[in-house]
């Protein structure tokens, strides 16, 4: 096994602070449920990602695991909707750097836990 990545759901929360402008730009369609700014939006979480280390000249990259991870997550979209992918990080600028080269942005920190969220569109 060159390296393996783990998929699942998670509810991304939307900051209180953030604007119904931006809240409708996350949802896609509106800022608003009832008259009450969207709180919750489901997301895929690529919750693991590794290459395997003891693997000698081990030439899968962060990249294609990201490529295979998002070729599933595609899949799954078609059939039952979705519109971001979403990774935790530790906040390490590597790791963050590296989540942003292959399409990521930050969206929120949580400085108690020093972990970065970060998200990209499926399109």
């Amino acid at each position: 096994m060159l390296g393996y990545f783990a998929l699942s759901l998670k509810v991304l929360i939307v900051p209180d602070n953030m604007s119904v402008r931006a809240r409708k730009e996350l949802d896609g369609y509106r800022g608003k449920i009832h008259g009450k700014p969207i709180r919750e939006i489901p997301c895929f979480l690529i919750g693991q990602l590794a290459k395997n280390f003891n693997v000698i000249d081990n030439v899968i990259t962060g990249e294609q695991l990201i490529t295979c991870a998002m070729a599933v997550i595609k899949s799954v979209q078609e059939q039952i909707g979705g519109r971001y992918v979403m990774i935790e990080c530790h906040n390490i600028d590597k790791l963050i750097n590296f989540y942003k080269q292959n399409g990521f942005f930050e969206f929120d920190k949580d400085d108690e836990f020093d972990m970065v969220q970060m998200l990209m569109s499926i399109e």
